[in-house]
This record gives C-alpha cells, structure tokens and sequence, in this order.
C-alpha cells in the first residue's frame, strides 16, 4: 500500500511536465534544414530521395515544385547536379520534383504558411550515359531559392547547401 501511494505522486509529476513541454512551450517554426535521404536503384538507374524542412516564425514561405539538373539558378526551380567520386560532373539524364503535401498556390510554388513548417521531399531519376558498377554517383543541390511573403526572393547559401548533398552510391 505504502508503494502506491509514492507512486503516484511521481507519476503525476511525469504527466505534468509532459504537458507543460508538449503544449504550454512554444514551438519554433524557423527551420530549413535537410533531415534525411535515400536511395533506391533499378536497371542501371538510381531514385535519390532528399528530404527537408522549411518554415519561419514570422514570414509565409513560397517554395519551389520543379528541380532542374543544371548549375544555373533560377528564380523559381530548386537546382541540382550529379557527381561521381572525384567530384566531377556525371553526364546522364536526370529527371527531378519536389515532392510535399504543402499546399501549391496559382503561381505553381509550395507555400509555407507563417509560424508553420513542412516536410519536402527531393526526387531525381538519375541514369548515367555510361553505366559503370564501379563509379560512385551522389546528388548536390546547387540552388534552393524560397520566397518570404511572395515578395523577398532568398536562397540558402554555399556553406548551407553543402548539407544537402547524398552518400556517394553505385548504381
């Protein structure tokens, strides 16, 4: 009897401060960080899959729907490139989108809304024009532009970007 009744006080403790930290402390919305990849290979090809997260406490973010292979950065299309081992370029053909069940408003962008944050999910098809089993591939993003409250055009920056880069894989 005397083991219940200290129990409960602990007990009640826990589901105090479990309250308190899961809805009485704010939450931040200020993220853009990448949090995961894979891959997945078939005939020769290779399915990089990057996920990330965007979102700002105060700003409505607009983020891009179609990914290019190219070095080029475009205001509206999030860009990436394929190296091998050495870091060279790989010459193939690349098919890229991002991927979110964010809602995509009349100009064709994702959109974030204010004091919230959102999963995206890079998808590239890639297939080099030389099939080798030994080479190694990873996929870079070169260009990730967002926009805040459809206005401010921004982009991460070099040092940012180095994050979103995959494991070296063979296809």
């Amino acid at each position: 009897m005397t083991y219940s009744i200290h129990r409960a006080p602990i007990a009640l403790i826990i589901l105090l401060v479990t309250f308190f930290v899961l809805f009485v402390l704010p939450t931040r919305a200020d993220a853009y960080v990448k949090t995961g990849e894979s891959t997945i290979k078939a005939d020769g090809s290779i399915i990089f899959l990057m996920d990330y997260v965007f979102g700002h406490e105060k700003h409505e973010i607009g983020m891009p729907v179609i990914a290019r292979d190219t070095d080029g950065a475009l205001p509206s299309m999030l860009s990436y490139q394929i190296f091998d081992e050495t870091g060279a370029r790989v010459a193939g053909r690349a098919i890229g989108i991002v991927l979110s069940s964010a809602r995509v408003d009349g100009t064709g962008e994702y959109v974030v809304p204010k004091g919230h944050s959102r999963k995206f999910t890079l998808m590239v098809i890639f297939t080099p024009e030389k099939n080798n089993a030994v080479s190694k591939y990873r996929l870079q993003v070169t260009s990730l532009p967002f926009y805040f409250d459809k206005t401010q055009l921004l982009r991460l920056n070099p040092s940012e970007l180095t994050h979103y880069t995959t494991a070296l894989v063979t296809p």
